[in-house]
């Protein structure tokens, strides 16, 4: 059965003591590993890992992993070799995430897909507590009533959405906005006969997408049709990599939510 899904990772850890380069931690992967795959793994830089500059001056190269979009069989095969090498010889903090990239390998079914729908869904609070993040500051936008975020009980967010668009629609009051985000499916369904959910995504967009680096749920891409995807970043915290069972529970959420996040 063809994979329904593709999925890209984005790894953040100090790499192994004596690979003071990505080359030189991918040469350790290889003699580690030894997957052909590794050679498609980019690195880059990560100034939000917080121990970086204390790691390098030990010899340490303080990285992201970013593994390219992969069917899922295969692409979650590679989480847990990674994950397993990481075990042995990366070093993991509070300033750590687990990024998961995840788009349906039909296109048209990732542009389908409502921002809207998918912040409403995703359990945001059930998952930063699985992994000890719900006090975590570099999750603040999601923890905290101060910043702008994806949780609906913040009225900031609310009047923002009904300042983006209700001066196209004069129809949209506040209250019918409010209608919009705590009501039934059946609700939403009404909006789109009125071709008004893509404004509710782009007044999503337009407020959340670059306002804060810890927003839990990202839309990359949001206006092609073939290189859209969804970055998830609410996986994380000391020794993450450890975690195996609870990261691929938590992944199978996010999958599960994009599904109920497709509009008909």
């Amino acid at each position: 059965m063809k994979d329904r899904h593709n999925i890209g990772f984005e790894l953040e850890c100090v790499g192994p003591e004596k690979a003071p380069t990505f080359s030189a931690i991918r040469k350790h992967m290889r003699d580690i590993i030894g997957e052909e795959w590794i050679d498609s793994l980019r690195f880059d830089r990560d100034t939000s890992i917080r121990m970086l500059t204390k790691h390098d001056d030990m010899g340490r190269a303080t990285c992201e992993i970013v593994t390219p979009p992969t069917p899922r069989k295969e692409a979650m095969r590679q989480l847990e070799a990674l994950l397993v090498w990481m075990q042995g010889y990366c070093i993991t903090d509070h300033t750590c995430g687990l990024h998961v990239n995840i788009s349906f390998t039909n296109p048209q079914l990732t542009s389908r897909v409502s921002y809207l729908h998918l912040v409403r869904l995703l359990p945001q609070t059930k998952i930063l507590k699985i992994f000890d993040r719900d006090g975590n500051k570099y999750c603040s936008a999601i923890n905290t009533k101060k910043r702008v975020h994806g949780s609906w009980s913040t009225e900031k967010i609310k009047r923002a959405i009904v300042q983006r668009f209700a001066s196209k629609n004069k129809a949209l009051t506040y209250d019918k906005v409010l209608s919009i985000i705590n009501g039934p499916d059946s609700v939403l369904a009404d909006i789109l006969r009125q071709g008004l959910l893509e404004s509710v995504d782009e007044a999503l967009f337009k407020q959340l997408q670059y306002k804060d680096k810890d927003i839990f749920v990202v839309d990359r891409n949001p206006f092609s049709k073939t290189k859209r995807y969804f970055e998830f970043r609410g996986i994380g915290n000391d020794d993450y990599q450890f975690r195996v069972d609870e990261i691929v529970e938590t992944i199978q959420v996010f999958i599960d939510t994009l599904e109920q996040s497709v509009v008909k």
